[in-house]
């Protein structure tokens, strides 16, 4: 059996809707409809916190069909027009569709609409098209956050991928066809830590990584994990933009006087699994960044 769905993590995605845009381009969407709609979650304060930032918790969730393994439009079409497919994924067939909308009062999420020029339904396709070509959805190509991906549930997470660099070649092919995984490019998660909108009988497919960045902290690598570790207090907190808002431990030398210039370096991506040719340039640019009279420290994420 195949199940293509797209997998998005919450922690990484920025709210910057390249996908919303890119999926009303590319499909051509009416102005006040949407096939892929991204939504602000929060800002909702922490329990037992001040009320303010950063003692508040908030992301965003992009809303789409959801490609259900059962899905009531499907059920209700009298037509026949909205199908399920081979591959797992909700069609319309417009030449089929005669505008009367039992699929929208029948979707849970809310995610149908009724192209009135064309008296036809339109919702998410997952760019069936351009997909059985090879390539990815463009919600998932154009992902500023690097936070969707796009595979087969059936083949397991191995098989979701996202846009790479293509390298050296970079024409048209090798651009469209550069790939990288989901298993190695995000942050680790659990089984606890992976979401599906509310199953209302119909089996979303859809899945969200939304990780408690929040709350207690995690455990740090021992040192030999690939992290660099040494006598250090914790100096406070901080935010971090460019990871999706996820929180951050700052510690510097004990010793460090208070008018010390200070160059903050991160190393690794997911966590501190960094290659060994990573650590040398990271090792030598920080040995550059202390000739010049900077204190190098890092990171501890939350």
């Amino acid at each position: 059996m195949t199940q293509k769905a797209i997998i998005t993590d919450l922690n990484r995605c920025t709210g910057c809707l390249s996908c919303t845009v890119a999926c009303k381009l590319i499909n051509d969407v009416p102005v006040g409809n949407f096939w892929v709609r991204t939504l602000r979650v929060g800002p909702v304060p922490k329990a037992g916190g001040t009320g303010d930032f950063p003692d508040v918790d908030m992301y965003y969730l992009p809303v789409q069909c959801q490609h259900c393994a059962n899905p009531e439009c499907v059920e209700v079409c009298p037509t026949g027009a909205s199908v399920k497919l081979d591959d797992g994924t909700v069609q319309i067939d417009a030449e089929q569709c005669i505008g009367c909308q039992l699929c929208i009062s029948a979707c849970p999420y809310g995610v149908r609409y009724l192209n009135e020029d064309l008296n036809v339904v339109q919702k998410c396709t997952v760019c069936h098209d351009t997909v059985e070509q090879g390539e990815l959805p463009a919600c998932v190509r154009t992902c500023g956050g690097r936070a969707r991906f796009f595979g087969d549930l059936d083949e397991g997470l191995e098989s979701f991928e996202g846009p790479g660099q293509p390298g050296d070649d970079v024409s048209y092919d090798a651009t469209m066809n550069a790939r990288f995984k989901l298993t190695e490019y995000v942050q680790p998660f659990t089984e606890d830590e992976m979401f599906s909108f509310p199953d209302e009988g119909n089996g979303p497919q859809n899945l969200y990584i939304l990780r408690n960045t929040y709350g207690d902290r995690r455990d740090r690598p021992d040192e030999g994990d690939g992290c660099s570790t040494g006598k250090v207090d914790s100096f406070g907190h901080g935010y971090d933009r460019h990871r999706s808002g996820q929180n951050f431990d700052l510690y510097l030398p004990s010793d460090l006087s208070a008018d010390s210039p200070v160059f903050v370096l991160i190393h690794g991506g997911a966590w501190c699994q960094p290659s060994d040719k990573d650590t040398e340039e990271v090792i030598g640019m920080g040995g550059q960044i202390a000739d010049k009279g900077f204190v190098v420290v890092a990171i501890d994420y939350m």
